[in-house]
């Protein structure tokens, strides 16, 4: 399957949106690493990734473990494929602080401009810390009939936004934030 460079932006402007929703890999991977890597850990709530100390909440709906914060990871030394494809929402690096990071698709999947999204597996770790991956479609699925199933017929999305930073509108209803996923609209970036 080919996808077309506008999927790609549509896709991760859905990433974006979703909390660049990280779903946790099993503990229990015995992979073998060329190099010595510290895979981050959780404490209280909280994941902590080591290649930058960044602090990230998690939460476990269904069978999986979703990052609750949106990504901040930006080290285009040690993630060259960051560089140039990593922004602050504004330019503002206040907002990467309360929002997280804008990534274009090589940068979000650590590929080469060049590279086809075709020839890597559904569970691809791209710029996730250790241990975890960017959500397959199976798992925004997995993901979208737990709620669906669970949240006695609010609506998949006012479960899953956070109480804070959205507009309040008289045809939308009150989010809930009844999972803990913590949905917050993170912005996005135009090609100009």
């Amino acid at each position: 399957m080919n996808f077309s460079r506008e999927f790609k932006q549509k896709y991760l402007l859905a990433l974006s949106a979703m909390l660049c929703g990280l779903v946790g890999c099993s503990s229990s991977d015995d992979k073998v690493i060329a190099h010595y890597v510290k895979s981050p850990e959780i404490k209280d709530g909280k994941l902590i990734d080591y290649r930058d100390g960044n602090e990230y909440g998690v939460a476990l709906i269904g069978n999986l473990y979703w990052m609750t914060d949106n990504l901040r990871y930006a080290d285009s030394t040690s993630t060259p494929n960051l560089k140039g494809n990593s922004w602050c929402y504004e330019n503002d690096s206040k907002e990467c602080e309360k929002h997280g990071r804008l990534y274009s698709w090589n940068g979000a999947m650590d590929i080469e401009e060049n590279d086809e999204w075709n020839q890597y597996s559904s569970s691809y770790q791209g710029i996730c810390p250790e241990g975890w991956h960017i959500p397959s479609s199976q798992e925004w699925n997995s993901l979208s009939s737990y709620v669906d199933a669970n949240n006695g017929d609010e609506g998949v999305g006012t479960s899953l936004k956070s109480v804070e930073g959205w507009d309040k509108s008289d045809s939308a209803a009150t989010s809930t934030n009844r999972f803990g996923f913590n949905a917050t609209a993170s912005g996005r970036r135009n090609n100009d």
